[in-house]
């Protein structure tokens, strides 16, 4: 549901452009990670994992760093609200997936690449990584009792969830590039036809 949820928002706001559209993107995706918060899988008591960090992370680097931090703030305000040992680690988390995925998406802007597939996984390892250290910060043996249990849950699904839900924005991406080149290309042919007063026929043999 999240991933058919994720595409619809893509194409309400891809239409978009500039300062709107990062704007729309960053809440929409919040949005979508606060609503995966309300039902988490708790491991320990207090300690909760979703897809908060990945959606965060996503939407830094399609997005960019308004984007990214659009979609932070609410994810971080409701993590603290739901309260917990784990709540500052899950901020923290959080912090970490926006600071990878803003930088990340500078990195390809400066090199005048797109985000490929490559790149959404390493995305995903980054963030797992990140999360899983900050499981560190819990009070004494809860910290490494979180890293052992979380460590193949974590390691396994954040990567691959990072690379899922950016397919969608990626495969969407592709459609409508195809689509405002054949649009363009037939615009062309049409104006170099009325310039040159030459008429087509179609025949239907």
């Amino acid at each position: 549901a999240l991933l058919l949820v994720l595409s619809w928002i893509h194409n309400r706001v891809r239409g978009l452009s500039g300062t709107t559209h990062r704007i729309l993107l960053g809440a929409l995706f919040g949005l979508a990670a606060c609503l995966g918060m309300l039902s988490p899988v708790e491991f320990f008591p207090g300690v909760i994992v979703d897809s908060r960090v990945v959606l965060v992370s996503l939407a830094a680097l399609f997005g960019g760093w308004l984007a990214g931090s659009v979609a932070a703030l609410p994810v971080c305000a409701l993590r603290l609200y739901l309260g917990g040992v784990g709540a500052p680690g899950g901020v923290l988390s959080v912090l970490a997936g926006l600071l990878i995925g803003g930088l990340l998406a500078m990195y390809l802007r400066r090199r005048g690449q797109r985000v490929r597939y490559p790149h959404l996984l390493c995305l995903g390892m980054l963030t797992s990584l990140t999360s899983l250290m900050s499981s560190f910060i819990l009070p004494g043996a809860l910290g490494f009792s979180t890293f052992s249990t979380f460590i193949l849950p974590i390691g396994v699904v954040y990567p691959l969830g990072t690379l899922l839900l950016g397919a969608l924005v990626l495969i969407e991406n592709e459609r409508r590039v195809a689509e405002t080149t054949r649009r363009m290309s037939d615009q062309r042919f049409r104006r170099a036809t009325e310039a040159s007063q030459i008429g087509v026929w179609e025949w239907d043999t």
